[in-house]
């Protein structure tokens, strides 16, 4: 009697074992991946950003197209960096973080033709959010401002064609460019994810969000600070 008793006390226990554990993992929200360990708490890295060479000409630039009145207008930047103002970027548990980011060897073009005089100033400075978002199955970072403003891009007074200063507002959903996000490697190269863009809102270019915005082009991003140098990392959603 006592022998089938204590049996049944071990098929109870390792079933709520069984169960808490499986609720722990069907549990698990968005994380980051270092090596294939869980980033759980605070982790200040850099990354390096190697924008890949786009259209016929195949020159590296990242191009935020929108449109202003009834010009089209693209800000082709040569140039991005994940320490502005000599900050790192963190990486949080959940699947969050931030950093400064800017850009510069940026260039416009108003109606297809480059204009000098209304290049932006650089570097053009950014403070983002970014979080792990899983869409319709998919896992996105969602890239938001602080207040909910990007960036402010500001031209030259002899530039006619835009105003002197500009707002670019809303998210920048980004995806891995080979539908491998959660695939721990040292590079991966990411780019603007239109799905979700267009399903829960995207960029807006313009105070108010006078226009829609978009951005063309990819980039290779790693680890090169001296702490994960050459680590592998992905992001759970």
């Amino acid at each position: 009697m006592g022998s089938r008793r204590g049996l049944w006390v071990v098929v109870i226990c390792g079933s709520l074992l069984s169960a808490l554990a499986f609720g722990s993992s069907s549990a698990r929200g968005a994380a980051w991946m270092i090596e294939g360990e869980n980033v759980s708490f605070s982790l200040f890295v850099e990354f390096e950003i190697e924008i890949e060479p786009l259209g016929k000409e195949e020159e590296r630039h990242l191009v935020l197209l929108s449109t202003s009145g009834q010009n089209s207008v693209a800000i082709l930047c040569a140039t991005a960096r994940s320490t502005a103002s000599g900050a790192l970027s963190v990486l949080r548990a959940e699947g969050k973080g931030e950093g400064k980011f800017d850009f510069s060897e940026c260039s416009t073009a108003i109606n297809g033709s480059t204009s000098a005089p209304c290049a932006p100033q650089e570097p053009i400075e950014t403070t983002l959010t970014f979080e792990l978002v899983k869409h319709e199955g998919v896992t996105y970072v969602k890239v938001t401002g602080v207040g909910g403003l990007l960036a402010t891009l500001r031209f030259g007074e002899e530039c006619a064609a835009i105003a002197e200063e500009v707002e670019i507002r809303g998210v920048v959903w980004l995806e891995d460019a080979n539908g491998e996000p959660e695939a721990e490697s040292t590079t991966h190269l990411i780019q603007e994810a239109t799905k979700p863009a267009s399903a829960l809102g995207g960029l807006e270019w313009g105070f108010f969000g006078a226009h829609p915005a978009s951005i063309d082009g990819s980039a290779n991003i790693e680890l090169i600070d001296p702490i994960h140098i050459g680590e592998s990392f992905s992001g759970l959603g």
